[in-house]
This record gives structure tokens, sequence and C-alpha cells, in this order.
């Protein structure tokens, strides 16, 4: 084993420093009424405890998220309660849409402590009806499908969305990174990556995505290739330390498309159920 986990601590708490490999380049999103693809698809879950993530719509009314937005506390337990997608954030501070959550579908839920529990740290979750505009998804396949693997184009200029504190002036607000990061490494044949994009606190669930561009350059159709699950880096002074470069050793954590697409074609398409998936009612 490479290494440790630093600190879960990083993973889901509110500290003062994001993840930043070289020039910080997130935006935050003021455009309303105006919600430019892909960011229409992102939006916060808040956890029971009120705490948040990002999650993906996907379609239908499915979300994807990482496995430790609905786990509890430092237990590799599913936590059941009053979750809330909340899908576009007003000027009043109120939101376009809000879902409640009602069903979980998971292979497994393991706390992050190594780099290969990261290998199936995904949720896709159910909400109680779709969001009013049930068009807006990611696609029904995923960049690479079978030919997927460390040096797939699809892995190159990718975007993050998220809700980071450190990149939104500490609201809610949406921020994002324009074709601007890569995926650098893979481990566990696929599944686990290191990626270099911006990230931080509530960032965990943010899609890395690619988007194929179309004759006028505007993003035609738009894929998930990973989501953001944890930032890796040392603590020095109870402070994340901000690398002037990438180094594989203190990367961004993503579980890729090949770890779940399975049971989002399942959900989504019909077909043999995974042999492997758990899903739990919300009750």
């Amino acid at each position: 084993m490479r290494f440790l986990f630093i600190t879960l601590a990083l993973l889901i708490s509110f500290a003062s420093s994001g993840n930043t490999i070289g020039e910080n380049t997130r935006y935050k999103w003021d455009g309303w009424p105006h919600i430019p693809k892909p960011l229409d698809r992102t939006g916060a879950l808040k956890h029971p405890s009120g705490e948040r993530c990002t999650a993906s719509y996907l379609g239908t009314n499915l979300l994807l998220t990482a496995a430790h937005c609905v786990m509890k506390e430092n237990k590799n337990q599913l936590q059941k309660g009053d979750y809330l997608f909340e899908h576009i954030r007003l000027p009043n501070g109120g939101y376009w849409d809000s879902r409640k959550i009602t069903r979980f579908h998971f292979v497994e839920l393991k706390q992050l402590t190594t780099q290969q529990s990261a290998k199936d740290h995904w949720v896709i979750l159910e909400m109680d009806r779709p969001l009013t505009d049930a068009g807006r998804y990611f696609g029904y396949s995923y960049p690479g499908d079978e030919i997927y693997d460390e040096y797939h184009d699809s892995n190159f200029d990718l975007s993050i969305a998220g809700f980071s504190a450190d990149f939104n002036d500490g609201t809610y607000e949406l921020t994002f990174s324009d074709s601007n990061c890569d995926i650098k490494e893979h481990l566990f044949d696929g599944m686990v990556a290191y990626h270099d994009c911006d990230s931080g606190p509530r960032d965990s669930g943010s899609p890395l995505y690619s988007c194929k561009q179309n004759e006028y350059g505007n993003w035609k159709k738009c894929y998930i290739s990973a989501i953001h699950i944890a930032g890796l880096s040392p603590v020095e002074d109870g402070n994340k330390t901000r690398y002037p470069r990438y180094e594989r050793t203190n990367a961004n954590l993503a579980v890729t498309m090949k770890s779940f697409k399975n049971v989002w074609y399942y959900l989504v398409l019909g077909g043999a159920r995974p042999t492997n998936l758990i899903s739990v009612n919300n009750n």
C-alpha cells in the first residue's frame, strides 16, 4: 500500500483551504436565470446532519454522489433520514427545485481508509419524483465504455462542478472549472483515479465531466467520467497545504464511471440486475 489517507476529516470537514493543485481556476456561477449545460445537472445534497455534498442529476429521478455522503459518521453504515436535493439556487436564497430521497443503491459502504476502499465509493439515490425538466441527464453512455483505460481521451480536458465553500466565498453557490484539469493515474483496473481538478469541502460527489462540442462550439453532450470523493494532502498546523505542482501522492481522488456504470445502466435501461447491487428504502 503506497500510503494511507492522512486523515478522513479532510474529506467532509469544512477546512479553510481547498486542495488546489497549481493555479486556482474555479469560477463562481452567477448567471441566473441562464443555466448552461452541464451546470444545470448539478445540485447540493443535504445530509440529515445538515452537512452538504455535491450530487449529479442522471435523469428520471436518479442522483449520483459519493458514498460517505449518505453514511453514518465514522461507521460503515447507511444513514437514513431527511435528505434533500437542492437544485439550482435562486438569488433570494431559495431553490428552483428540491426533492426528498426515497431509496439508496450501492455496492458497499466503507470509510475511506485505503486506496482500495475507494473502489466502490459511490451511491445512486432515488428522489420522490423527477425534476421539473426530466430531460436533463448526463447521457445513457460513458466515454470509453469497454475500452476505457488510463490513456483514453475522456481522461483529459475535464471540468469539475460543485459547492465548495473555498471557491464560492463561503456560500452554497455553485462553482465550476472550464476544461482545465485531467485524470493523471488509475488504480484498481481503472475504477479509482488521481485527478488535478481544484477541489474543497462539499465537493464530495462533484462530477468530473467531459463534453462533446457541436459545430458552433457549444456543449452538445456531457458525460460523467468520474466523481470526486476525496482531497489528499498532508496536514501542517491543522491546515491543508497548497501544492505548486501536481504530485501523485497528494492528488485528489475520484471513483470513475467504470465502477458505477453497470448499476446505472440497470437502473435506467433495465436488463440483468448486478449481483453485487444493494438497494435500501429510506424509511
